[in-house]
């Protein structure tokens, strides 16, 4: 159970599916469900259109309550299909319908937002997620400190499943670049929460501070914030060194990194550095916020420098040494695809969920 438009659950499905896993994708939205389509062991039901039976059962907007009224249609579907495992991916939305589904074994993945901002809202919504794990025969996270975070609300022990980078497809790519310019970039959507003011507050200090040189930035993403950001670059006087991409197909994502002399991330907020580790592994050095889920994945000094969060003089300061200092970006860069490739590469994140999956069902067995 899990947003079948979500690029995470897209390399998930694909991926256990490659490995034998037969699988029935339930989505709360159909968005997205053409991706699976000639995928082999891939089945997708959605209660916003049922692809099966090519029967509408309702609309494509939900609000908290109103998919509460999908349980009746998940117990029947989960009849039907007869699943070996049940897993939610997100505790808040799709954990709860598990949970109400009473269905088992029972695994639940956090992602970051459902227990880092969802229990925050009010006390039911606290209580609400303390339910949903209690119902979970096993909790997943994607990243050690995520996992701190929800042993807030849960006596389980969470085990550590990271989403992972697919090494063999984000890897150096010779681009055309545009004679001796500079580039800054980042692949984050544009939320308050990630951080995107302050990247262009950072760029317009190194812009100041390398007269003479061309540089740029380029920010691939989409989101409410863009029209502020916009106005903020034309505060600023950069609005002409700042390029809005947009959303970027997930198969364009190295490329576009590739263009990059650095990967910026100013997250306020991070529950892993996916996207940090994406850049990390196209050879491209890399400074972040010292958000959660980007000191978990990024050596700083090794792999590219971590920054205070909301501090763009320092995150400009070292924008403009890995700049000023090319053979030092190569050197990290190298060291940084070495990092990614020993520790987060895609299939070993595969062989983690597929050994969780075997342990459910030898214990299932018995």
């Amino acid at each position: 159970m899990s947003d079948a438009g979500n690029v995470h659950t897209q390399r998930w499905v694909t991926a256990l599916a490659a490995r034998g896993a037969e699988i029935m994708l339930f989505s709360l939205s159909d968005a997205g469900m053409a991706f699976y389509d000639g995928i082999p062991n891939v089945k997708c039901l959605s209660f916003a259109y049922n692809t099966l039976t090519k029967k509408q059962c309702g609309g494509n907007s939900f609000s908290k309550l109103k998919y509460l009224n999908t349980v009746s249609f998940i117990k029947k579907a989960i009849k039907n299909f007869a699943p070996d495992i049940v897993h939610a991916h997100f505790a808040s939305s799709y954990g709860l319908l598990g949970a109400l589904a009473g269905v088992h074994p029972y695994v639940i993945s956090v992602w970051g937002s459902d227990v880092y901002y969802f229990p925050r809202i009010t006390p039911l919504h606290k209580l609400i997620l303390k339910y949903n794990l209690c119902k979970a025969d096993v909790v997943l996270s994607t990243s050690n400190i995520m996992a701190t975070e929800t042993k807030l609300y849960t006596s389980k022990e969470p085990e550590i499943t990271p989403f992972g980078v697919d090494v063999e497809k984000f890897r150096p790519i010779d681009v055309e670049r545009n004679g001796d310019e500079l580039v800054i970039g980042t692949v984050k959507a544009l939320r308050t929460v990630y951080g995107i003011d302050i990247l262009i507050r950072a760029f317009a200090r190194v812009k100041s501070a390398l007269q003479g040189k061309r540089v740029k930035l380029i920010i691939a993403g989409e989101g409410a914030e863009k029209n502020n950001l916009e106005a903020l670059c034309d505060e600023l006087g950069v609005r002409e060194n700042v390029e809005f991409v947009g959303r970027i197909p997930n198969a364009d994502v190295p490329q576009f990194i590739s263009r990059m002399d650095v990967f910026v991330a100013l997250s306020r907020n991070e529950s892993f550095g996916v996207a940090a580790l994406e850049a990390m592994a196209c050879e491209v050095p890399v400074v972040v916020s010292d958000a959660d889920g980007f000191c978990e994945v990024v050596p700083d000094g090794v792999t590219g420098y971590v920054v205070p969060r909301g501090d763009d003089a320092a995150a400009a300061e070292k924008i403009i040494h890995l700049l000023q200092n090319p053979q030092l970006a190569v050197e990290m860069g190298k060291k940084a695809r070495e990092h990614v490739v020993e520790n987060y590469s895609w299939s070993v994140s595969v062989d983690k969920m597929m050994s969780v999956y075997d342990k459910i069902m030898s214990q299932k067995n018995r």
